[in-house]
Protein backbone atom coordinates (compact mmCIF):
# COMPACT_ATOMS: atom_id res chain seq x y z
CA UNK A 1 0.00 0.00 0.00
CA UNK A 2 0.83 3.62 -0.45
CA UNK A 3 2.20 5.51 2.55
CA UNK A 4 1.65 9.23 2.87
CA UNK A 5 3.34 11.31 5.55
CA UNK A 6 0.95 12.28 8.31
CA UNK A 7 1.27 13.73 11.72
CA UNK A 8 -1.81 11.97 13.01
CA UNK A 9 -2.38 12.08 16.72
CA UNK A 10 -4.98 10.24 18.74
CA UNK A 11 -5.28 11.70 22.25
CA UNK A 12 -7.16 8.67 23.59
CA UNK A 13 -4.09 6.41 23.38
CA UNK A 14 -2.41 6.62 26.81
CA UNK A 15 1.37 6.43 26.91
CA UNK A 16 3.16 6.52 30.21
CA UNK A 17 6.84 6.29 31.15
CA UNK A 18 6.01 3.14 33.14
CA UNK A 19 5.50 1.33 29.83
CA UNK A 20 9.16 1.87 29.04
CA UNK A 21 8.32 3.55 25.76
CA UNK A 22 9.26 7.10 26.70
CA UNK A 23 12.67 8.19 27.83
CA UNK A 24 14.88 11.19 28.14
CA UNK A 25 16.30 12.34 24.77
CA UNK A 26 19.80 10.97 25.25
CA UNK A 27 21.94 9.75 22.35
CA UNK A 28 20.63 6.61 20.71
CA UNK A 29 22.55 3.40 21.08
CA UNK A 30 22.74 0.67 18.48
CA UNK A 31 19.82 -1.72 18.39
CA UNK A 32 20.40 -5.19 19.74
CA UNK A 33 19.14 -8.36 18.09
CA UNK A 34 19.14 -9.63 14.56
CA UNK A 35 18.06 -7.86 11.41
CA UNK A 36 17.30 -8.94 7.88
CA UNK A 37 19.02 -6.44 5.59
CA UNK A 38 17.20 -5.05 2.57
CA UNK A 39 19.55 -4.42 -0.36
CA UNK A 40 18.91 -1.62 -2.88
CA UNK A 41 21.06 -1.82 -6.00
CA UNK A 42 21.12 1.12 -8.46
CA UNK A 43 23.44 2.16 -11.27
CA UNK A 44 25.20 4.52 -8.84
CA UNK A 45 25.19 2.89 -5.40
CA UNK A 46 24.29 -0.06 -3.23
CA UNK A 47 22.33 0.68 -0.05
CA UNK A 48 21.61 -1.59 2.89
CA UNK A 49 18.62 -0.96 5.16
CA UNK A 50 18.25 -2.95 8.37
CA UNK A 51 14.78 -4.15 9.38
CA UNK A 52 15.74 -3.74 13.06
CA UNK A 53 15.32 -0.01 13.60
CA UNK A 54 14.73 0.71 9.89
CA UNK A 55 18.21 2.22 9.63
CA UNK A 56 20.51 2.84 6.68
CA UNK A 57 23.58 0.77 7.57
CA UNK A 58 25.50 1.07 4.30
CA UNK A 59 25.62 3.33 1.24
CA UNK A 60 28.44 2.37 -1.11
CA UNK A 61 29.08 4.64 -4.10
CA UNK A 62 30.13 2.65 -7.16
CA UNK A 63 31.89 5.44 -9.10
CA UNK A 64 33.96 6.77 -6.20
CA UNK A 65 36.90 5.16 -4.38
CA UNK A 66 38.25 5.41 -0.84
CA UNK A 67 41.65 6.51 -2.19
CA UNK A 68 43.15 7.78 -5.45
CA UNK A 69 44.11 4.29 -6.59
CA UNK A 70 41.64 2.69 -9.03
CA UNK A 71 42.11 -0.57 -7.09
CA UNK A 72 40.88 0.90 -3.81
CA UNK A 73 37.50 -0.08 -2.41
CA UNK A 74 34.31 1.73 -3.43
CA UNK A 75 33.51 4.70 -1.17
CA UNK A 76 31.38 3.81 1.86
CA UNK A 77 29.33 6.83 2.94
CA UNK A 78 27.97 5.40 6.21
CA UNK A 79 30.38 5.14 9.09
CA UNK A 80 28.94 4.37 12.49
CA UNK A 81 31.02 4.13 15.64
CA UNK A 82 30.72 0.86 17.60
CA UNK A 83 27.66 0.94 19.84
CA UNK A 84 26.05 3.87 18.00
CA UNK A 85 22.87 3.76 15.95
CA UNK A 86 22.98 4.00 12.16
CA UNK A 87 21.31 6.95 10.37
CA UNK A 88 17.62 7.50 9.66
CA UNK A 89 16.12 6.59 12.98
CA UNK A 90 12.61 7.97 13.48
CA UNK A 91 11.75 9.77 16.68
CA UNK A 92 8.55 11.12 18.19
CA UNK A 93 8.97 13.90 20.73
CA UNK A 94 6.99 16.23 22.92
CA UNK A 95 6.98 19.94 22.04
CA UNK A 96 9.61 20.65 24.70
CA UNK A 97 11.74 17.66 23.64
CA UNK A 98 11.73 16.12 27.12
CA UNK A 99 9.72 13.03 26.20
CA UNK A 100 10.98 10.92 23.31
CA UNK A 101 10.09 7.61 21.73
CA UNK A 102 12.21 6.24 18.89
CA UNK A 103 12.30 3.21 16.61
CA UNK A 104 15.73 1.87 17.62
CA UNK A 105 14.33 -1.50 18.71
CA UNK A 106 11.37 -1.75 16.33
CA UNK A 107 11.49 -4.82 14.10
CA UNK A 108 10.02 -3.65 10.82
CA UNK A 109 8.43 -5.78 8.14
CA UNK A 110 9.17 -4.77 4.54
CA UNK A 111 6.85 -4.94 1.56
CA UNK A 112 9.72 -6.47 -0.50
CA UNK A 113 13.16 -7.99 0.13
CA UNK A 114 15.05 -5.33 -1.84
CA UNK A 115 15.25 -3.44 -5.12
CA UNK A 116 17.33 -3.51 -8.29
CA UNK A 117 16.87 -0.29 -10.27
CA UNK A 118 18.41 0.53 -13.64
CA UNK A 119 18.24 3.69 -15.72
CA UNK A 120 15.30 5.92 -14.89
CA UNK A 121 13.43 3.28 -12.88
CA UNK A 122 12.12 4.54 -9.54
CA UNK A 123 10.53 2.43 -6.80
CA UNK A 124 9.95 2.35 -3.06
CA UNK A 125 10.44 0.01 -0.14
CA UNK A 126 7.95 0.45 2.70
CA UNK A 127 8.79 -0.67 6.24
CA UNK A 128 6.02 -1.02 8.82
CA UNK A 129 6.36 -1.50 12.55
CA UNK A 130 4.97 -0.71 16.00
CA UNK A 131 6.69 1.35 18.68
CA UNK A 132 6.70 0.10 22.28
CA UNK A 133 3.76 2.40 23.08
CA UNK A 134 1.62 0.87 20.32
CA UNK A 135 2.09 3.74 17.86
CA UNK A 136 2.11 2.39 14.28
CA UNK A 137 5.01 3.67 12.19
CA UNK A 138 5.90 3.36 8.51
CA UNK A 139 9.03 4.42 6.64
CA UNK A 140 8.90 4.75 2.88
CA UNK A 141 12.28 4.85 1.08
CA UNK A 142 12.07 5.96 -2.58
CA UNK A 143 15.08 5.30 -4.84
CA UNK A 144 15.91 5.98 -8.50
CA UNK A 145 18.35 4.11 -10.74
CA UNK A 146 20.21 7.21 -11.95
CA UNK A 147 20.27 9.68 -9.06
CA UNK A 148 22.06 9.75 -5.71
CA UNK A 149 19.34 11.49 -3.69
CA UNK A 150 16.61 9.29 -2.27
CA UNK A 151 13.65 10.23 -0.14
CA UNK A 152 12.38 8.94 3.17
CA UNK A 153 8.85 9.57 4.37
CA UNK A 154 7.70 8.73 7.89
CA UNK A 155 4.06 8.22 8.80
CA UNK A 156 2.61 7.47 12.22
CA UNK A 157 -0.88 6.55 13.40
CA UNK A 158 -2.34 6.23 16.87
CA UNK A 159 0.25 8.65 18.30
CA UNK A 160 -0.65 10.37 21.58
CA UNK A 161 -1.16 14.13 21.45
CA UNK A 162 1.82 14.84 23.73
CA UNK A 163 4.21 13.33 21.12
CA UNK A 164 3.34 15.81 18.38
CA UNK A 165 6.79 16.20 16.76
CA UNK A 166 8.38 13.67 14.43
CA UNK A 167 11.86 13.63 12.97
CA UNK A 168 14.62 11.58 11.36
CA UNK A 169 18.15 11.46 12.73
CA UNK A 170 21.45 11.48 10.87
CA UNK A 171 24.61 11.75 12.93
CA UNK A 172 27.86 11.89 10.99
CA UNK A 173 30.63 10.13 12.82
CA UNK A 174 34.23 9.60 11.78
CA UNK A 175 35.16 6.06 12.75
CA UNK A 176 38.72 5.89 11.52
CA UNK A 177 41.04 7.47 8.99
CA UNK A 178 41.37 5.79 5.60
CA UNK A 179 44.91 4.37 5.23
CA UNK A 180 46.91 6.37 2.69
CA UNK A 181 44.53 9.34 2.75
CA UNK A 182 46.49 12.52 3.61
CA UNK A 183 43.33 14.30 4.74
Amino acid sequence: GEVTPVESVTPDVPVTPQQGALRDPIGESAPTGTSEPLIVETDLFTARIETLGGRLSSLTLKAFRTAVSAQSDPLQMIQVAPGAAAPLGARLASEDGKLVEDDTRVVYTADRPGLVLRGTESEAIVLRGTLASGVKIAKKFVFSGTTYPFSVEVAVTEAPAHLARIGLGWRHQIVEAVPGDPQ
